[in-house]
C-alpha cells in the first residue's frame, strides 16, 4: 500500500509538473519575440463597391516599413525592418498571399506598418524620401502608392498579427476621350498623347521624392521632361472611356498619363497636351485656376473636327485602388 501511495504521489508530481510546464510553454509562445510573424492583407472596402476590393494583382511587389509608431523608428530597433520586400505569391478567392523578405516577427509590443509601391531595392532606405520618377515614355511610369495599416483596426502585435493595409495613389492620373464632330470617327485615330510644360515652363516636374506616411512628393526642380503616351495600336476617335459598375469615372482607360502633382494651380497656358491624330499634331493648352491634386483622376473629353480640338467637358473623381 505504501508503495502504491508513493507511486501515486510521484505520478501526481509528474502530472502537475507537466501541466505547469505546458502552461509555461504556452506563455512563452505568447510572449516570445519570434513566435508570430506579421500577416498582411490588402483588400479594402471603398465607396465605389459594396464588396471588398483587391488592390493588387498576383506577382505585385510592394515595400513595407515596420515601425514602433513613426517612420524611421524601426520595430524593436531592427534594421532589417526598414525596407521589407513583400511579394504577392498567389491569389485565391480575391485574397492575396504575401511573402515577406525578411519576415517581421512580432512581440507583445505594438507595431505600426507603413507601405509603398512599387518596391525599390534601396540602400540606405529613407522612408521620407522614396524616389519617384515620371518616365519619358508614359507606359513605364508606375502607379506609385503609399499607405499604412487601416485606421481603426486592432493594434498589430503578437496577439493580433494582422495588418490591413490601406493604400492611396501619390500621383495624378489624367485621362482623355476624343470624339469626331462632323467627321467620320473611324477615319481618324490617335497614335500618341504628350503632356508637357509650355516652352520654358517648369510647373510640371518629372522626378522627386515621396513621404511614405503622407504621400507628399517633393519635386526635383531641375526635372521638367515631358511624358509621351504612345499607343501600340492607334485608337479610333469616339472610343469611350471605361466606366465602373455604377457608372462612375474609372481609371481603367488606355488614354491615361500619370504625372507628379504640381505644387500650385496652373496659369493660362502653363501646361500643354499634344494629340497625334492621323500623323498630325494638335495642341490644347489647359486654362488657369486648375489645380491637379494627388490621388485624383482628371478626365477631359474633346471633340475634333478634322482641324482642331475643342474641350467639351471635364470631370474629376477619386483615384480608387483596385478600380
Amino acid at each position: 500500500m505504501r508503495g502504491l501511495l508513493t507511486s501515486a504521489f510521484f505520478i501526481s508530481v509528474i502530472i502537475i509538473g507537466y501541466a505547469a510546464e505546458k502552461e509555461k510553454v504556452q506563455l512563452k509562445r505568447l510572449f516570445e519575440p519570434d513566435n508570430q510573424s506579421l500577416i498582411v492583407t490588402t483588400r479594402t472596402l471603398t465607396s465605389q463597391s459594396a464588396t471588398l476590393v483587391q488592390e493588387f494583382a498576383q506577382n505585385a511587389i510592394i515595400g513595407l516599413h515596420a515601425t514602433s509608431g513613426t517612420p524611421g523608428n524601426l520595430y524593436n530597433g531592427k534594421s532589417e525592418y526598414n525596407n521589407i520586400k513583400l511579394k504577392a505569391t498567389s491569389l485565391k478567392h480575391r485574397r492575396i498571399n504575401w511573402q515577406q523578405t525578411p519576415k517581421v516577427m512580432l512581440t507583445s509590443k505594438a507595431a505600426t506598418i507603413y507601405a509603398y509601391a512599387p518596391y525599390q531595392a534601396l540602400y540606405p532606405f529613407n522612408p521620407n524620401r522614396i524616389p519617384i520618377k515620371i518616365a519619358a515614355d508614359a507606359n513605364y511610369t508606375p502607379d506609385y502608392m503609399y499607405g499604412r495599416q487601416a485606421v481603426g483596426q486592432k493594434a498589430v502585435s503578437q496577439i493580433s498579427p494582422y495588418a490591413q493595409l490601406q493604400m492611396k495613389y501619390a500621383l495624378v492620373r489624367v485621362t482623355f476621350e476624343v470624339c469626331g464632330e462632323g467627321i467620320n470617327d473611324s477615319s481618324y485615330s490617335i497614335s500618341s498623347i504628350q503632356i508637357s510644360n509650355r516652352a520654358g515652363g517648369n510647373l510640371l516636374h518629372s522626378a522627386g521624392t515621396m513621404n511614405i506616411a503622407t504621400g507628399q512628393i517633393t519635386p526635383d526642380i531641375d526635372t521638367t521632361i515631358p511624358t509621351l503616351l504612345t499607343l501600340v495600336h492607334p485608337m479610333a476617335l469616339g472610343t469611350k472611356r471605361v466606366k465602373t459598375e455604377n457608372g462612375s469615372l474609372s481609371s481603367d482607360t488606355p488614354l491615361h498619363i500619370n504625372i507628379l502633382p504640381p505644387d500650385k494651380p496652373f496659369s493660362n497656358g502653363d501646361v500643354e497636351v499634344r494629340f497625334r491624330i492621323n500623323g498630325s499634331l494638335y495642341l490644347y493648352t489647359f486654362p488657369s485656376t486648375i489645380f491637379w491634386k494627388k490621388g485624383t483622376i482628371y478626365h477631359y473629353a474633346f471633340s475634333f473636327n478634322g482641324q482642331a480640338l475643342k474641350l467639351l467637358n471635364s470631370q474629376t473623381a477619386p483615384w480608387i485602388p483596385g478600380k
